[in-house]
């Protein structure tokens, strides 16, 4: 059962090859859907502005990757071809027109940004990139380079590759919701803090301050929240803070601080897969575990709705996070990805002995929380 309305895909760049038709499935319990079957392997997607656009990377030879298009209801997938290298991080702009990824090529990666439209695509000079983000007004992108420790902004209007004025070593740009700021991961001494800078005042504010690497902020829809990841605690944990970088803490607690009679049970701590991502409203973040710790189920984190109990452990209590574990998928997952209405969730799976690109319709409300160490 395809989900979504689907919007007619110019022709626009050659026809490398094409998928089988989609695979429809028997709707399960709270989810229904289709898939695709993929001939090789998947190992990242986006969803294009208008839900009926994939961007997806599918594994070539010696691991790299490609980037391919492909329509929601299956019926054409496209590669886009790149001279002398490989692709990876494809990321749609806010109308959908264009796409930027990062170029591969010897021992340099390059932002690229690919045009639907017209099927061109543009090469940006950079040494070593390693995320390039889109500003919310569709007119420029920002980019690390990894070989200068700086960030970089490029105006696609006039063509022009500009300095962001930043008096330290940084990576990981992306803009505020409004475009008005950057936050990005900077160097402090020994380890990476993530920062922020306004663009129209050039006020530059630290926001962190833990123990160990943190880096690859993502703030919410709605600007009142950013989600970051952090080696703080000995392994990659997905944190949280509000804008200011007040309240910065884990999304979920090493189980072993709590009482173990506390019998809850408890998020898997790591993402796998992709970076977490937030739901269109901000409310909640849907993220993959770990396949040892829980065979790459996806989990939804309702943000800011937590129960708090006593933990027979002095005065002490516990905060629980209220979460939704999609229990009725049970193929391991990856990349989960929410629509751009929030109304069904993309993501890699395996399923039937081949990787799928599955689709599936569900609402949180009528799904059951459960509580899960907190922070």
């Amino acid at each position: 059962m395809i989900l979504v309305s689907l919007l007619p895909l110019a022709t626009v760049f050659p026809l490398v090859e094409c998928f089988p038709p989609p695979l429809t499935v028997e709707p399960k319990t709270g989810l229904e859907g289709f898939q695709l079957e993929i001939h090789g392997n998947v190992t990242f997607l986006e969803l294009g502005a208008n839900d009926s656009l994939l961007a997806f990377l599918l594994e070539g030879p010696n691991s790299t990757t490609q980037l391919w298009l492909a329509r929601t209801d299956g019926r054409k997938a496209l590669r886009i071809d790149v001279k002398d290298g490989w692709t990876s991080a494809p990321s749609f702009s806010p109308d959908g027109d264009k796409i930027a990824f990062l170029l591969h090529r010897g021992d340099s990666v390059l932002p690229a940004i690919y045009d639907v439209s017209s099927g061109s695509v543009k090469e940006i000079e950079s040494q070593r990139s390693e995320r390039v983000t889109w500003n919310p007004n569709g007119g420029s992108i920002a980019f690390d380079d990894l070989a200068t420790g700086r960030i970089e902004t490029y105006d696609i209007a006039t063509d022009l590759i500009s300095a962001v004025p930043l008096n330290m070593t940084a990576k990981h740009p992306v803009y505020s919701d409004d475009g008005r700021a950057l936050f990005f991961a900077g160097l402090s001494r020994d380890s990476y803090d993530i920062w922020s800078l306004r663009l129209d005042g050039g006020e530059l504010r630290r926001l962190t301050y833990t123990i160990g690497d943190d880096f690859m902020p993502q703030p919410s829809p709605d600007g009142n929240s950013i989600l970051f990841l952090s080696t703080y605690l000995g392994l990659t944990d997905i944190w949280l803070m509000d804008s200011r970088g007040d309240n910065a803490e884990p999304l979920v607690d090493p189980p072993e601080i709590f009482n173990q009679e506390l019998l809850f049970p408890p998020i898997p701590r790591t993402c796998s897969g992709s970076l977490p991502t937030w739901s269109p409203d901000g409310k909640s973040i849907l993220y993959t575990a770990e396949p040892a710790a829980s065979g790459g189920n996806m989990y939804v984190v309702l943000v800011n709705q937590s129960v708090t109990y006593p933990s027979q452990m002095g005065e002490n209590y516990v905060t629980l996070n209220v979460y939704t574990k999609l229990e009725a998928i049970n193929e391991t997952v990856l990349c989960p990805r929410y629509s751009k209405d929030g109304s069904f969730i993309v993501f890699i799976c395996w399923r039937e002995g081949a990787w799928t690109v599955a689709i599936l319709r569900f609402e949180p409300s009528n799904l059951t929380p459960h509580l899960g160490y907190g922070g």
